[in-house]
C-alpha cells in the first residue's frame, strides 16, 4: 500500500513537472506578456510587451537621463573616467528608449524570470544601439531587520559601438506582470 502511494505521488510529481516545464519549454512566452516595472517615485520605469513576435522594450528615466541608473556596485576612484564615458554615451540617446528583440530570442523561467539575446540594431537620436541583451533577475537578502527580495531588470547594450550595462531594481510590488 505504501509503495503503491509512492509511486502514485511520484509519477503526480513527474507529471506535474512535465506541465510545468511544458508551460515554460523552448519559447515560454505565451499568447501575451507585458512587464511594467516603475518605482513609488517614478525615477526609471521599464516597460516590456510582447506584440507580435516581437518583444518591445520602453525605458523611461522620468528626471532625465542624469538620474538614470548608472551603475550598481562597487565603484572606485578608477571608475569615474569610465562612469563619466558611459554618462556620456547614454546622454547620446535621451531619457526614453525603445528596445526590440525577437521572441524567438527569449526565454521565459517563470513569470517574472526572462531574458532575450541579440536585439534589434536601431538608432536612436542620430546615435547607433545595438541592444544585446535584457535580462531580470530575483535578488534576496536577508537580515536581522527580515527578509527581503528585489527584482532587478538588467540591459547589456552597444551605444555607437562602445558596450555598456545597467540595471534596475524594483521591489516585488513595483513590478507587474501579465
Amino acid at each position: 500500500m505504501i509503495r503503491k502511494s509512492l509511486f502514485s505521488l511520484t509519477l503526480g510529481l513527474v507529471f506535474a513537472s512535465s506541465a510545468f516545464a511544458i508551460a515554460f519549454a523552448n519559447n515560454k512566452f505565451q499568447e501575451s506578456f507585458r512587464m511594467l516595472c516603475v518605482t513609488e517615485f517614478p525615477t526609471t520605469s521599464i516597460i516590456a510587451e510582447k506584440v507580435g513576435t516581437e518583444l518591445v522594450v520602453n525605458v523611461i528615466h522620468h528626471h532625465g537621463m542624469k538620474f538614470m541608473p548608472l551603475h550598481s556596485g562597487i565603484i572606485t576612484p578608477n571608475d569615474l573616467n569610465t562612469l563619466a564615458k558611459k554618462a556620456n554615451d547614454f546622454g547620446k540617446i535621451g531619457d526614453r528608449y525603445e528596445f526590440r528583440w525577437d521572441m524567438s530570442k527569449c526565454e521565459r523561467m517563470d513569470n517574472e524570470i526572462f531574458s532575450c539575446h541579440g536585439g534589434k540594431d536601431t538608432v536612436i537620436e542620430g546615435t547607433p544601439v545595438n541592444p544585446f541583451s535584457i535580462y531580470t533577475q530575483r535578488v534576496t537578502s536577508e537580515s536581522d531587520a527580515g527578509k527581503f527580495e528585489k527584482l532587478h531588470v538588467g540591459f547589456l547594450i552597444s551605444i555607437d559601438k562602445d558596450s555598456h550595462s545597467f540595471s534596475m531594481g524594483y521591489e516585488k510590488y513595483e513590478c507587474a506582470f501579465e
